[in-house]
């Protein structure tokens, strides 16, 4: 599956959806269309952490929402979202928790 990023050239999502199952992506990314919320997808730990890093780089701003799947394999969602948190205190991106 791509991203919007991938699809557009630049991400203007605020949710990133993080799952290795296409279906519940797919089921997500449907849900939050409903509302009018744009998301861009990663299909594992490593992805995701990719794409934090990456719209931090090109935009200066970090995703409003991350919905991260627990178990995926290589980089489950517990190691990606510390990974993630610790990219973020060190460039000082703010966020609420």
């Amino acid at each position: 599956m791509m991203s919007y990023e991938q699809n557009h050239g630049h991400s203007k999502a605020p949710v990133l959806v993080v799952d290795d199952n296409t279906f519940n992506t797919i089921a997500l990314q449907a849900l939050l269309m409903k509302f009018k919320i744009e998301s861009d997808t990663a299909s594992d730990g490593k992805q995701a952490i990719y794409w934090v890093k990456q719209r931090y780089r090109n935009q200066g701003n970090a995703y409003k929402l991350i919905l991260l799947d627990y178990s995926m394999p290589e980089c489950n969602g517990i190691q990606a979202s510390m990974r993630i948190r610790k990219f973020m205190d060190k460039h000082h991106v703010a966020r609420k928790s």
